[in-house]
């Protein structure tokens, strides 16, 4: 990670993960909308073109963001 931060910049990682994270929030509510029920991690990762592991990251980025927005 370290690595990729100096040959990149910390900024175009802080980026990317922004967008997946977004790309995943858009498309787990266009799922659930579609078919009236949460998607499975499976369906996420068929969608996104993602790997279930970095799924699993993006959703506890986005639960954690959606608990802190409760919670205000």
């Amino acid at each position: 990670k370290t690595y990729i931060q100096k040959v990149i910049g910390a900024g175009d990682v802080e980026n990317a993960v922004v967008g997946k994270v977004t790309l995943v929030g858009e498309a787990r509510k266009y799922l659930m909308e579609k078919n009236g029920q949460e998607p499975s991690l499976r369906e996420l990762a068929q969608y996104t073109r993602m790997s279930e592991s970095e799924l699993k990251d993006m959703l506890a980025l986005i639960r954690k963001a959606e608990e802190r927005a409760k919670a205000r």
